[in-house]
C-alpha cells in the first residue's frame, strides 16, 4: 500500500493509465439487498465535442449513475457520477448511450437506452 500512495517507481502512474483507466462501480452486495433502484428518465443533446445527459432519479434510493458509451460495436463505461448530477457531459460523440442508476448497495438499474 505505501508503494502505491508514495508512487514508487511509478506504479501508480502506470495502473492509472493501464488498467484502472476506466471509471467502474463497486460489485453489488446482494446479501444486503437485491432490489434495484427504479429505472432513470434521460435525455442526450450535442455540446460541441461531447454530449450532455439530462437525467432523473427513478426512485430515491439512486446513490449514483452509470453512463456507458457505445463506439461502434464496443460498450465502455464513460462516467460513474452521483446521484446529486442533473447534468452529465461525456467527451465524444457516441453512437448510444445508457444510463443506469446505482443503489449504495450496488445494484443496477434496467438501462435508459439513447441512441442517435
Amino acid at each position: 500500500m505505501k508503494g502505491l500512495t508514495k508512487n514508487q517507481g511509478g506504479i501508480a502512474n502506470m495502473l492509472a493509465k493501464g488498467a484502472y483507466a476506466q471509471p467502474a462501480l463497486v460489485p453489488p452486495m446482494p446479501w444486503l439487498s437485491q432490489k434495484p433502484p427504479g429505472r432513470p428518465s434521460a435525455t442526450a443533446s450535442g455540446n460541441g465535442s461531447g454530449v450532455t445527459i439530462s437525467v432523473q432519479s427513478g426512485d430515491r434510493s439512486t446513490a449514483k449513475y452509470s453512463v456507458q458509451a457505445r463506439y461502434g460495436n464496443q460498450w465502455r463505461m464513460a462516467k460513474v457520477a452521483g446521484a446529486g448530477s442533473s447534468n452529465i457531459n461525456i467527451a465524444g460523440v457516441p453512437d448510444a448511450v445508457a444510463v443506469s442508476a446505482v443503489d449504495r448497495f450496488g445494484n443496477v438499474s434496467a438501462p435508459m437506452v439513447l441512441a442517435r
